[in-house]
């Protein structure tokens, strides 16, 4: 029963010194899942893949001959490739103002792994774009880069797209509400110890 208790105090403590921690602004990094931080070095691998989409949707435009090309044949269809099949964020490469936007965790439907990208602006902690309209923007940025017509197709299976900008491993809920939900935890069990 000590030990239960001791353990409980523990994680207060933790949780306790993480919120102050986080006030302070001393976090750097958005935690977007249990191994995974997004901070602005996530911006130029998104500009990389910004300068990948522009230089295949020119490829899909015009006539192989006439294009200049930055980067290798080999490592362009290895984006394109890429790019056909992701569906976490590759949409928002389409967007010209997207290398402005704020860097957030974002997932799809229930997947367990997020990607950390720049995502439209909103002023809610975790926001989402709904199934139908993400699957429109999935298909129409899929056939700008001329993706296979199975790639296209895939697009039909996306969920929702979820928008996470703070707080992405409590469900949006701030740290002090955490330290209130533990505390009354710890509060309950103790009195459920020592009741019998």
């Amino acid at each position: 029963m000590e030990m239960v208790f001791l353990l409980l105090i523990q994680c207060f403590m933790i949780t306790f010194i993480e919120a102050i921690f986080y006030t302070k602004g001393q976090i750097p990094s958005l935690q977007c899942t249990q191994h995974s931080f997004c901070s602005e070095r996530d911006r130029a691998r998104w500009l990389e893949r910004r300068r990948s989409y522009q230089i295949l949707f020119a490829l899909k435009n015009e006539p192989f001959t006439q294009i200049q090309m930055p980067l290798s044949a080999l490592s362009i269809n290895r984006w394109h490739n890429y790019l056909c099949y992701e569906y976490q964020s590759a949409a928002f490469l389409m967007e010209n103002d997207s290398e402005r936007w704020q860097i957030a965790c974002l997932w799809n439907g229930n997947d367990i792994n997020g990607t950390c990208a720049p995502a439209p602006s909103n002023n809610k902690p975790i926001d989402y774009i709904e199934p139908e309209k993400w699957r429109q923007m999935l298909y129409k940025f899929r056939r700008s880069i001329g993706c296979t017509t199975r790639a296209i197709w895939e697009a039909e299976k996306a969920q929702e797209l979820y928008v996470c900008t703070e707080r992405c491993l409590h469900g949006g809920i701030g740290y002090m509400p955490v330290l209130f939900i533990a505390m009354t935890l710890m509060i309950s069990i103790t009195l459920l110890c020592f009741r019998g």
